[in-house]
């Protein structure tokens, strides 16, 4: 199992210092990422699990 760091899949600002890998990325403002929207897990799940609430948001944003 690989492991992408939150604050690496979602392109915060640059990260310099080890702090910065410890961002709280929910409380940043949008510029500070590269992609428009995001939403992280409210659990620590595996790289790429399907979860319930994951895939709700997604099949929200299908177009109707």
């Amino acid at each position: 199992m690989r492991f992408a760091p939150s604050v690496s899949a979602v392109a915060i600002r640059d990260v310099e210092k080890q702090d910065d890998l410890y961002a709280n990325i929910d409380k940043l403002d949008v510029e500070e990422s590269e992609v428009d929207e995001f939403l992280c897990s409210s659990t620590t799940t595996g790289h790429t699990a399907i979860t319930e609430e994951l895939c709700s948001r997604l099949l929200d944003r299908l177009p109707g």
